[in-house]
């Protein structure tokens, strides 16, 4: 509003100058002479107010907001709607307010000096069963740029967009959450569930009112020195608990392995018996006189002393001079059949008479 009035002052200035036109310089005795009035033009200043009064003018109604930023009109007390980034054009009289839309943090400590306060600003909670705790806690939010002017409306810059609304309901709403569980659940076997919890609730809470919650995150839990105390030994005395039901499962996994192999075992003995019975068996059932017969071909064929006799006469082994048994094995001599009849009689060869020999005197 100050640049539209400074820049009306230079026009209505240079418009009367140059209306003006020019002026008269009376003249002056200089060392006892006198000198000429002089005539001096303003047409020049006159134009250069002018202009200089039109780019204030136009720079008054020209309004560019960053990338990271949002606009808010305000004319005569009237809210208009958010200006995005980039060039506007607005009346010379509208006031443009910009919010941040960058990603924002805020930090409550228990550490004088690590969050926004100069203080311990941990948040002090009490379980269901009355334990008493301390949370430092870390949250990142922007803001919608759809309501960023409701935003102004009711806080009117970004600090007071932290301080009298995002910590206020993130405290509450923590506070409020961790009240529903035991300091044991909430320290150590809940912890991820109640600290999802008061993040999704503190999104429920924040997001109508124009402030998307990134992200709630539980950066440490603090305990009473008792009660830290009573946690540890159970969490000791369940973890012990664990290790030895861990113990007997184990125990059971190898008695069940050495079980199911006993089992396997037995199984592949039935089998193989089974197996082996019904080789026997098939064996048996295909041992004919044939088969045997040709079974005995066969390995007196192999043998280059064997005498082969006519199938169903007696074999006798034959014993050579170096006492082993030739020309009939032991099996085949085994498996030849009884003989049925007697050999017939063999007739005795005639006899042959040699000459008598003449001897000389």
């Amino acid at each position: 509003m100050g640049a539209f009035i400074f820049g009306i002052i230079l026009l209505v200035v240079g418009i009367i100058v140059l209306a003006i036109g020019k002026i008269t310089i009376p003249g002056v005795t200089r060392h006892g002479i006198p000198q000429p009035s002089r005539h001096v033009g303003l047409r020049l200043p006159a134009f250069i107010g002018i202009g200089l009064g039109a780019v204030v003018l136009v720079g008054s109604m020209v309004k560019v907001v960053g990338a990271t930023d949002v606009g808010i009109p305000v004319t005569f007390g009237k809210i208009g709607a958010p200006l995005r980034p980039g060039f506007h054009i607005v009346a010379p009289w509208t006031e443009v307010t910009t919010f941040s839309t960058r990603l924002q943090q805020s930090d409550m400590s228990q550490v004088v000096g690590e969050g926004d306060r100069t203080t311990a600003d941990g948040i002090e909670v009490l379980s269901s069963e009355g334990g008493r705790m301390v949370l430092d806690v870390t949250i990142r939010y922007f803001i919608n740029i759809d309501s960023a002017g409701d935003l102004f409306k009711q806080v009117g810059t970004m600090v007071g967009i932290r301080e009298r609304i995002v910590r206020p309901d993130v405290r509450s709403l923590v506070r409020d959450v961790y009240s529903r569980y035991t300091a044991e659940e909430s320290y150590s076997s809940k912890r991820e569930l109640v600290a999802t919890t008061a993040e999704t609730e503190t999104k429920a809470r924040l997001q109508p009112r124009g402030i998307v919650i990134d992200g709630v995150k539980v950066r440490n839990i603090t305990l009473e020195p008792n009660l830290q105390t009573q946690i540890s030994a159970k969490l000791e005395a369940k973890q012990a608990a664990e290790r030895a039901l861990i113990e007997q499962q184990k125990a059971q996994t190898e008695a069940e392995t050495r079980r199911r192999v006993a089992e396997t075992d037995a199984l592949a003995a039935v089998i193989a018996a089974k197996g082996q019975a019904d080789a026997n068996d098939a064996l048996a059932k295909s041992l004919t006189p044939e088969l045997l017969r040709a079974r005995e071909i066969e390995a007196i064929t192999k043998n280059g002393n064997a005498v082969l006799y006519p199938y169903g006469q007696p074999v006798t082994p034959i014993v050579d001079a170096r006492g082993g048994t030739g020309g009939v094995s032991a099996a085949a001599a085994a498996t030849a059949p009884p003989p049925t009849t007697a050999a017939p009689a063999t007739t005795a060869a005639p006899a042959v008479t040699t000459p008598p020999t003449t001897t000389k005197g």
